[in-house]
């Protein structure tokens, strides 16, 4: 029996005690080892301000994580967040894949990309890029919260809430998904997103988009509500399940893009269609790449003559159509009718070179 209570000693004194010390170092050390980790790899400010393992190493909580602009973007944050907990299964110690949940507590995010293509993400994590001229853009996400649940690359679901402020426009969004990342060069994941109190200010494209929709001039557009279903399968994003609506004050219908509608994200190649209400519907197709799409008009549909949104006039006043026609002729309401349809194909070229020139303004950022 001496063999035994050699190898019980042994396993404590090579194992089990060395084990124990280990992570008791690593619990003590935890957040001066982040930081030196941070301030090595990160050519930018970095600091966390607390860090606090488990003994089992299967749950890390990082409180008070921030990173500032790298030299070039000026001051202020880059990223932030309140709390970042990770935790996963004890089975990943032996089965040597990822299971993991990880939940982000009030993220912060500011993008900024400068007109010779460096971006402060790239400057401070070293990631390459192509100087070249291009449009400067900057954007942030603000109170984001975050659940991600990863049974394996093959299974991740997640959900993600919060704001987005940017490009004169500023949203809060709701976006839940699952997806399959087991191949890096070929992701496939399907997302249900609603983006709530969707504010355009001031954009280069509201005169025009106001113009088109023969609306008085614009400086200010609101989509109380956009909902919609998205795929993303390798390069393509795709519209799926149903068409993405939105809407407008008094829940108003003001567009909505059609299932099937998809975008590449390499290429830029376009295979979109769209509806607009005017309060006519506008069906419209959109091909071509992002740089230079072209829009054909499918069809435009009229509302009803009588129904109160053909308005006729009488001594300068407004009327309702429905009195006013009420007793017209068949004959009469053919000749309405007609006059109409002949406006609307007089419309359709001007409404083509129109969402051209939108579109072009919309996708060049």
């Amino acid at each position: 029996m001496k063999w035994i209570k050699r190898l019980f000693l042994f396993l404590v004194l090579f194992v089990v005690l060395p084990t124990i010390a280990t992570v008791a170092l690593l619990k003590l050390t935890a957040k001066p080892l982040l930081n030196a980790l941070l301030q090595s790899r990160v050519n930018a400010p970095a600091e966390v301000k607390d860090v606090k393992v488990n003994w089992l190493l299967t749950r890390l909580e990082v409180d008070g994580l921030e990173i500032g602009n790298p030299p070039g973007f000026g001051g202020g944050k880059l990223l932030s967040a309140d709390r970042i907990v990770l935790s996963a299964p004890l089975k990943v110690y032996w089965e040597f894949k990822p299971y993991l949940d990880l939940d982000i507590d009030n993220l912060y995010f500011h993008f900024i990309r400068r007109a010779d293509n460096a971006t402060n993400v790239a400057v401070a994590f070293g990631i390459p890029y192509t100087p070249g001229e291009v449009k400067p853009l900057e954007f942030e996400l603000k109170k984001v919260f975050a659940k991600v649940n990863v049974n394996t690359l093959k299974e991740v679901s997640y959900w993600v809430n919060g704001t987005f402020v940017g490009m004169n426009n500023d949203a809060d969004f709701t976006v839940e998904g699952v997806g399959d990342f087991s191949n890096p060069n070929t992701p496939k994941t399907v997302a249900d997103f609603t983006i709530f109190n969707w504010h355009i200010r001031n954009n280069p494209f509201l005169p025009q988009l106001a113009v088109l929709l023969q609306k008085s001039q614009w400086e200010n557009l609101t989509l109380t509500r956009v909902v919609g279903t998205v795929a993303v399968d390798g390069p393509w994003i795709v519209f799926v399940k149903r068409n993405t609506k939105a809407y407008t004050v008094g829940n108003v219908l003001f567009a909505e893009i059609y299932k099937g509608s998809r975008y590449n994200r390499l290429t830029k190649e376009l295979d979109i269609t769209l509806a607009l209400y005017t309060p006519a519907k506008v069906v419209v197709h959109v091909t071509g790449t992002a740089d230079h799409p072209k829009v054909e008009i499918g069809g435009i549909s009229l509302p009803a003559v009588g129904n109160g949104l053909l308005p006729t006039s009488k001594g300068g006043a407004a009327t309702n159509p429905v009195g006013v026609l009420k007793n017209a002729t068949d004959e009469t309401v053919k000749e309405v009718t007609k006059t109409l349809n002949q406006t609307v194909e007089k419309v359709k070229g001007q409404l083509k070179g129109e969402l051209e020139k939108v579109l072009q303004k919309v996708l060049e950022n």
